[in-house]
């Protein structure tokens, strides 16, 4: 069993607090737009780098299970399975909220200097 941070996170990947090579500083407001297509691509990008060409199941919950049915969707040889834990295929009402905070805060604690 293993699992994948998010492409995009503030808990271990490359996220809004990480810092841009161009400028030196953090990537802050100014960090890409990621689509939930584009954090299962990372995810599977790790799983072949690691050379697994299936797997039993691809687990999210929320907006990871967005991420999770996005990954089968696109690569539906790459697992068996697919669990999603209150999740939805599209993002909509209060997801769509959701999605929309997650872009300029991640999830995370930011500091007020970093806008």
């Amino acid at each position: 069993m293993g699992g994948v941070n998010s492409l995009g996170s503030c808990f271990g990947s490359t996220g809004p607090a990480s810092i841009n090579p161009a400028t030196g500083k953090p990537w802050r407001l100014d960090f890409p737009v990621l689509s939930i297509e584009d954090i299962a691509t990372a995810g599977y990008e790790v799983v072949k780098s690691l050379g697994v060409l299936r797997l039993h199941s691809v687990v999210g919950a929320s907006m990871g299970g967005m991420s999770a049915l996005a990954f089968c969707t696109l690569y539906p040889k790459a697992a068996d399975g697919l669990v999603t834990i209150s999740s939805a295929a599209r993002a909509g009402g209060t997801a769509a909220i959701t999605s929309r905070k997650i872009r300029p805060s991640g999830e995370c604690s930011w500091p007020a200097s970093w806008g």
